[in-house]
């Protein structure tokens, strides 16, 4: 149970009676005072219990539910007589009954003591509700069945606590021990199971009144079948009772496995044949015990004929509705499984798919006419239909040629022919262009597309995560290599439509790029399509052989088009209409993105005549033009108002360099804020009531597309990559004498001067007021554990209890159960642009490091940086969670009160920043702090700038710098990156603590090898070679022990972690050898280290150096490669490759003959049940079968040797292992003659 949920049960125990929940349902309960709870029963989970007596009292009926019977609450003769209840009360009315009930208030004597009131009603049966539950809806079924005099025998009003009060004082008056407590006594062995059922009565009356009464029949009967067996005295008799109440509680757990709005089907026949049965035999029973002055044991010889029949029927129905029920648990248990993975995919993958789709839908919206020309081409003709090659296809084309929307037709047309396809496209953002959300988009539509690999996904992240101690999906390097198993071992076409290639970063389309190919060139069955602006390095880069199509200019398409865009977005009266497409398709020259733009210009100066059109079209630039005509748009919308030029400017340039697309209020948050001047707002109150005052987005409508990402929410983009280039270039006041419109990269100056005004506005905009004072209510601390924690998440979103539905049902989210829940910061007080600043003015900081006066004021930055401050810690926590949910997207790598402004510069900030920070602070522990984030992040430029700085040198030049990198060493960051900065950071450091190294080198190099820091392993043995001395220490063997154990060196630790680039160096190092052929106190070597992963490539580069070491044993007698096959157990292929990659050394012993029974590699194969692997063993690593398999001395066939066969669980296994060794003995002899 977790916090939420036991704050809500101790609020409601202490609540008062709730006026709120009177007549919000009704219920079916007793109006008894509650008793105490029993130990017992405090132990158990309690749900919806809380029940106010208001509640109760103002139900249509409440008929007391049929006591549990027990020594304790068998009434006694001499006791108040309670008010009188039906024994079963019939099923509620459904809304369309027409019957009047009749209703009386009685007061009995106990609850007039409490001061409660029952409702008592009599009525006759009705059809249940759909909406009343499993149980109810089938007791009403079975109730149904009834005839009319069966349904009033068991709807008068005598109870059954008068019925067991007779019972006992006819028992007391005949015998000297209680008949009833003998009764008890004979079946209480079948109790158990059934004690579950009869203490969640109450609780079902409480949830649903027919389901209460349906409930109350079990309790019912179960109350009848132990007075029976006490009258009877019959054995047979009280087994075949017994037996009934064993099966009892399958019918609670159909309640808890059958979801109410699911389709029961068979379930719900066969839980109505019981109901049937129960209703029966507590007909059968009741009549009869309850005749006046009956004589009880005639009465059991009466019923004693009738009974075997009645439980016989039910027994065989219950055992029908038990295996319906085992199937529907599985079903629950597989839904919950699945809920779990889609859960983790949403959780690692989905966070920008939304964005995705929506901008696909949007281009749906085009003139498909003008995109199916693709189709007929000869070269994607091939490209689709010859799955043997032609594997990639490039189409290139000028920029606004039309390019998106072809690729876009080309997705939509591939899908509806039954392929599974993955679509991307690149829109020159940061979050479009990632090489990581790259492959997160391509993963996450792979799994949407083929559900069989959502599994082996989930299998995929916990193994990646527990050996890497990363996110898999958020590394690059894991994600390619999981889409390169998917997509290489696919028996499955998979098409790849990629768009926008030419708007990724250089370092992204090679990576991409090498991907893909290395994906081709394993004959994967994948076809690719690729769009882009002609570009020699993307040329270059494609694999040989692909296929090429130019797009060229067409005036038939430049038609089609114009004729969409007119009908689309413009009011051009009809009667010139035709003229504007003509004219339009004639000046286009193939310029899609030159058409969108002159019929928005075309709409703006309101056209009317066909002289006044000739004018207009006359005065349009050509398509080679493209930046004069987003000028003259410009200056139209603006209409000569320098307010409009400037807000429509500074529009342009933030969405020009926005990290994702904005809303249109974020958009008019940011633009119209002024943080300074005459006309300054200081809080975010008065910034709200200035953006209600202008309609930005019909300012800059022409040049925006709207993008639909929700019911309620939209994005902006600007409407084409052009528009985003013109403005990298210049200013709108400069367009006009541009001429073309060229490609530009980021790191420009126009850049950062865009970057340095965005980010000033989110600066200015968190020093805002609310952004100070108000809180955030998450409060997670960043890296506490419980911030994903489920209940955590609840307790600020559900409703407090007065809140709650009838009934006390918690109020779930919007979004649904097992969805983030959402929060609204603009709700709680932070305006419409608080969450782009949190999440994003860090970015836009790195962008401006190459125009430092571009930056806000140091002081600005020091208050948004404030240790402690209300301001810190509401942006950090938004900053981790971009979509508003209380799970963060992220975890922070600090505490909230380790934050200072050194450690945030260190995290967020470009090198120059923490070098303006580092001379405000003196804090020795903050630059300790700063040292492991900026090692982590892999910020080695701006770590060698602190250990050279004389103040902080002072403090880091020391043996315990080295132990701070290796703690915060990430592997991730420095993969495939230049390690020259790196090695001239260390190599400073170790020129200022050379005695210190002297003592503790050995250790420093021990801890880089299993860290795989192999610029620190670099660095010591390139300044040991000019020193003797260092040398000898990095290269000793006295490492400290642990817990009074040796452990292993530099070599071992290395093999351990699975280093490979550091286990190729060391091996490659002169005089490594006692590293080399270091053995721990058990004997154990470097190739028993390699053999935790068991990964074939290091096995390989110890043998090489050292190839008499992979046989050695360990004081136990184990080998390294039985040790990889014992360790290894995660399925025939894993093993298997690794097990054949280390043969291939050529220095593998795998005989197995001088091994002990049952410890040789087949031996331990054979344990595993791994036939693909024994059959490697023997036929590529000549293991001896005789180490398993021998000759029985009295049948002369072949049986398994004792060691390994009690290993195999079951007969069949060890036949079918038994079988695949004899196919391997050499002689073939038949398997069918041996067995």
């Amino acid at each position: 149970m977790g916090f939420f949920s036991r704050r809500k049960e101790a609020k409601a125990a202490e609540a008062p009676p709730n006026p709120k929940a009177s007549g919000g349902r009704k219920l079916f309960g007793s109006s008894s005072p509650k008793r105490s709870p029993s130990p017992a029963k405090d132990k158990q989970p309690q749900v919806r219990t809380q029940v106010s007596e208001s509640t109760k009292s103002s139900a249509v009926s409440t008929p007391k539910p049929i006591v549990t019977v027990s020594p304790e609450t068998v009434p006694q003769s001499t006791a108040p007589k309670p008010d009188v209840v039906p024994i079963i009360a019939a099923p509620a009315k459904s809304r369309d009954s027409t019957p009047k009930e009749e209703s009386s208030n009685t007061v009995s004597p106990d609850d007039a003591k409490h001061g409660t009131t029952t409702t008592t009603t009599t009525e006759t049966a009705v059809p249940a509700k759909p909406s009343q539950g499993v149980l109810g809806s089938a007791y009403c079924k079975a109730w149904e069945s009834l005839s009319d005099s069966d349904r009033r025998d068991l709807t008068v009003e005598d109870g059954m606590r008068q019925l067991l009060e007779q019972l006992n004082a006819a028992d007391v008056k005949d015998h000297k021990e209680s008949l009833l407590r003998r009764g008890i006594q004979a079946v209480a062995p079948f109790l158990g199971p059934v004690q579950l059922t009869l203490d969640f009565v109450g609780t079902f009356a409480g949830v649903e009144p027919i389901a209460g009464t349906a409930v109350g029949i079990v309790k019912g009967v179960a109350s009848v079948g132990i007075a029976i067996s006490s009258a009877a005295q019959d054995l047979d008799l009280t087994l075949l009772i017994g037996g009934v109440l064993e099966l009892l509680p399958v019918m609670d757990r159909c309640d808890q496995v059958v979801r109410e709005s699911k389709v029961m089907g068979d379930l719900h026949n066969a839980l109505c044949d019981v109901y049937k049965d129960l209703l029966q035999f507590y007909l059968k029973a009741t009549r009869l015990l309850k005749k006046s002055n009956f004589i009880l044991r005639m009465a059991m010889n009466m019923l004693k004929p009738e009974l075997p029949d009645i439980l016989s029927s039910f027994n065989k129905h219950a055992m029908v509705l038990s295996r319906l029920v085992e199937v529907e648990t599985f079903a629950t248990v597989q839904d919950i499984r699945n809920e779990q993975v889609e859960t983790l995919i949403r959780d690692t993958l989905d966070v920008n798919r939304g964005n995705e789709i929506a901008y696909h839908n949007e281009l749906k919206q085009r003139a498909d006419e003008a995109c199916q020309w693709i189709t007929s081409v000869d070269a994607f003709r091939y490209w689709q239909l010859n799955l043997d090659n032609s594997n990639l296809l490039a189409m290139f084309g000028d920029m606004g040629c039309g390019k998106t929307m072809t690729t876009a037709y080309v997705t939509d047309y591939l899908s509806t022919r039954k392929r599974v396809v993955c679509g991307y496209y690149c829109k020159s953002d940061q979050q479009t262009t990632s090489l990581g959300n790259i492959y997160r988009s391509l993963v996450w539509q792979l799994l949407k597309r083929r559900s069989a690999l959502k599994d082996a996904y989930q299998e995929w992240y916990k193994k990646t995560e527990s050996l890497s101690q990363v996110n898999p999906a958020q590394s690059e390097s894991h994600l390619q290599e999981f889409l390169f198993e998917v997509l290489s071992t696919s028996e499955e076409w998979t098409f790849l439509v990629l768009d926008g290639l030419d708007e990724c970063e250089t370092r992204a389309q090679k990576q991409l790029l090498s991907f893909l190919k290395r994906l081709i060139d394993s004959h994967a069955h994948l076809k690719v399509f690729v769009s882009s602006r002609y570009h020699e390095d993307i040329v270059s880069a494609l694999p040989a052989g692909y296929t090429r199509i130019d797009v060229s200019s067409s005036q038939t398409r430049d038609r089609l088009i114009a004729s969409f865009l007119v009908d689309q977005i413009s009011s051009i009266p009809s009667d010139i209409r035709d003229q504007v497409v003509t004219e339009l398709s004639e000046k286009a020259n193939g310029s899609g993105i030159w058409l969108r733009i002159a019929i928005e210009y075309l709409e703006k100066v309101r056209i009317k005549t066909p002289k006044g059109l000739q004018s207009h079209l006359e005065k349009l630039p050509s398509s080679k033009g493209l930046a004069e005509l987003y000028w003259k748009l410009f200056n139209k919308i603006c209409s000569g108002i320098p307010e409009n030029e400037d807000r429509v400017r500074r529009a342009l340039e933030m969405l020009a360099v926005a990290e994702r697309p904005l809303s249109p209020k974020e958009l008019s948050y940011a633009v119209l804020f002024e943080p300074d001047g005459e006309e300054a707002v200081a809080t975010v109150a008065e910034l709200a009531e200035v953006v209600l005052e202008v309609d930005l987005l019909e300012l800059v409508r022409p040049f925006v597309s709207v993008i639909a990402s929700g019911e309620t929410t939209s994005q902006l983009r600007l409407v084409h990559q052009s528009v985003k280039e013109i403005i990298l270039q210049a200013p709108p006041a400069e367009w006009q004498t541009l001429g073309k419109v060229r490609s530009t990269g980021q790191n420009t100056k126009r850049s950062a001067e865009l970057n340095g005004l965005l980010l000033r506005q989110c600066v200015k905009y968190l020093l805002l007021e609310e952004c100070g004072t108000n809180e955030l209510p998450l409060g997670s601390g960043f890296g506490v554990e419980h911030a994903n924690d489920l209940d955590f998440l609840q307790m600020d979103v559900v409703g407090d209890d007065e809140d709650e539905g009838a009934g006390g049902e918690e109020v779930q989210p919007e979004d649904g159960p097992g969805k983030s829940a959402k929060y609204d910061p603009e709700e709680l007080g932070f305006g419409g642009f608080f969450v782009y600043s949190c999440v994003y003015w860090t970015v836009h900081l790195k962008r401006t490091a190459s125009s430092p006066d571009q930056r806000p004021s140091p002081d600005d930055l020091e208050v948004l940086y404030a240790k402690g401050s209300q301001r810190l810690a509401n942006w950090v926590e938004q900053s981790l969670r971009p979509r508003c949910t209380y799970q963060m997207d992220a975890r922070f790598g600090e505490e909230l009160a380790n934050l200072d402004p050194l450690v945030v510069v260190a995290i967020f900030g470009p090198d120059e920043s923490v070098a303006d920070m580092l001379s405000r602070t003196t804090d020795h522990a903050s630059v300790w702090r700063a040292v492991g984030h900026l090692v982590n992040l892999g910020k080695v430029q701006t770590l060698k700038g602190l250990v050279q700085d004389t103040a902080a040198g002072e403090i880091l030049c020391t043996a315990e710098f080295f132990s701070h990198v290796l703690h915060n060493w990430n592997t991730e960051e420095t993969r495939g990156k230049p390690t020259e900065k790196w090695e001239e950071t260390f190599e400073f450091v170790m020129r200022k603590t050379h005695d210190q190294l002297l003592q503790g080198g050995n250790e420093i190099l021990c801890r880089a090898a299993g860290r795989g820091c192999l610029p620190l392993v670099q660095s010591l043995f390139h300044v040991a070679e000019s020193d003797a001395e260092l040398k000898a220490a990095i290269l000793s063997t006295t490492r400290p022990q642990r817990n009074g154990k040796a452990r292993h060196q530099s070599v071992g630790e290395g093999a351990y972690e699975s280093q490979a680039e550091v286990l190729q160096f060391l091996c490659a190092q002169p005089g490594i050898e006692p590293h080399l052929y270091y053995t721990d106190d058990n004997g154990r070597t470097v190739f028993h280290q390699a053999a935790r992963r068991g990964r074939a490539d290091i096995f390989r580069i110890l043998a090489e150096r050292w190839p008499e070491g992979l046989n050695q044993k360990d004081k136990n007698g184990d080998s390294p490669l039985g040790e990889v096959i014992y360790n290894n157990q995660r399925g025939n292929r894993d093993t298997t490759q690794t097990i054949r990659g280390i043969l291939a050394t050529g220095a593998a012993d795998v005989t197995g003959r001088t091994d002990e029974d049952g410890t040789s590699p087949l031996g331990y194969a054979i344990k595993q049940g791994n036939a693909e692997l024994c059959r490697v063993l023997v036929v590529e690593g000549s293991a001896d079968l005789a180490c398993a398999v021998e000759v029985d001395s009295e049948t002369g066939k072949p049986v398994m040797r004792a060691a390994v066969l009690d290993h195999l669980a079951t007969v069949e296994d060890r036949e079918k292992m038994l079988k695949e060794l004899c196919s391997l003995l050499p002689l073939a002899v038949s398997t069918e003659y041996l067995f």
